[in-house]
């Protein structure tokens, strides 16, 4: 659809821009892209916005939010990239259901973490909305960044991004030229993988994510935190947790990560830090951030928790409530009172899961 226009004339609207969202407009701008980015919180107008890390650029974008896009050229752009934490999805399409023109042409790219992301957008705009569902492409991004304030965004790591056509059963299947499309754009910034079940690589990612409210818990950061043996306990208890409710839900483990994961929690081997000079900032976890703003009956822990609890997970239930028990700017839990919290709760039983090679 896109590959015959001149690309500075192709609009393309970042929604729920924060740390992702930041890299991936500020990166497509500079392959000339005409991009926005949408948030709910100001400077809005035409900005400085910069990316410190894997690479350093500052760029001037335009910053819109639901009052001003509707008077912008940005109100029925061709592309959307969805990039908020799941459980923002309502609230956001909902201020874009105001001034957003919506159409069936529209490409619409979910890089989110949660369950069946696809399925929810398409939910919101169909039954609540009564808009118009876009073609949607769902996005597993494994590389990092976090943002250290409205106009600067530190790129921890590069990797690559997974894409593939979500199974929505109420909406109608995107053809492969969507899939298509949705590379073409992403590759010019990041290395670019297609899959035929993209629910699978979701559902390994959530896996992976499963150690998020750990580290959330005792704010440390991500990996480093793990050479507290107190806190590493913790997580290869959440992490076997995961992977033994994953097993019962018939969810494919054949991942080289998750294997590598399972190894690396089981053993005592001391992780190096990710920071390459005393400035760069740690890598805090998404539920840690969402809980620090929010408190934490609004972290984005909840729904991967909840389902694990749907299946009797005491561990689960654990660590769900010490979540919802913080308020926002909270203190961090000392990991060895964390685990003796966790093990001496009389519901707690210790879960065991093992991955065999076939299983990676």
């Amino acid at each position: 659809m896109f590959k015959d226009l001149d690309i500075s004339k192709v609009s393309v609207l970042i929604a729920g821009a924060g740390s992702i969202g930041s890299v991936v407009g500020l990166l497509l701008k500079e392959k000339g892209y005409n991009v926005a980015l949408y948030r709910r919180n100001p400077p809005f107008g035409v900005q400085p916005v910069s990316i410190l890390g894997v690479v350093t650029k500052s760029i001037e974008i335009e910053i819109l939010n639901k009052d001003t896009l509707a008077e912008s050229s940005f109100k029925s752009a061709e592309i959307i990239i969805l990039t908020s934490q799941k459980q923002q999805i309502r609230s956001i399409l909902g201020d874009l259901g105001i001034g957003f023109d919506f159409s069936a042409d529209q490409l619409l790219i979910s890089l989110q973490n949660g369950l069946d992301p696809a399925s929810e957008i398409c939910e919101i705009l169909k039954r609540e909305l009564n808009k118009p569902v876009p073609r949607i492409i769902s996005g597993v991004v494994w590389w990092s960044a976090t943002a250290l304030s409205t106009s600067e965004v530190y790129y921890h790591q590069s990797g690559i991004t997974h894409l593939g056509i979500p199974e929505v059963s109420d909406c109608p299947k995107p053809p492969i030229s969507a899939l298509k499309e949705a590379v073409d754009l992403l590759k010019l910034i990041n290395e670019i993988q297609t899959t035929e079940n993209i629910e699978t690589i979701i559902r390994q990612k959530l896996l992976l994510n499963t150690i998020s409210p750990i580290l959330a818990l005792v704010k440390q950061p991500y990996p480093e935190a793990l050479n507290n043996l107190a806190t590493r306990e913790v997580a290869h208890l959440a992490f076997d947790n995961a992977l033994t409710i994953g097993k019962k839900l018939g969810w494919d483990l054949n991942n080289e990560i998750l294997h590598r994961y399972h190894i690396l929690l089981n053993s005592d081997t001391m992780l190096p830090t990710t920071a390459k000079h005393k400035d760069q900032p740690i890598h805090r976890a998404s539920t840690q951030i969402s809980a620090e703003k929010h408190g934490g009956k609004s972290s984005n822990a909840h729904e991967l928790l909840k389902l694990f609890i749907s299946k009797n997970s005491q561990l689960a239930e654990i660590i769900l409530e010490l979540i919802e028990e913080l308020p926002p700017n909270y203190q961090a839990t000392d990991p060895y009172e964390l685990l003796q919290k966790i093990k001496g709760d009389p519901n707690f039983k210790m879960p065991i899961c093992t991955l065999t090679s076939g299983q990676m």
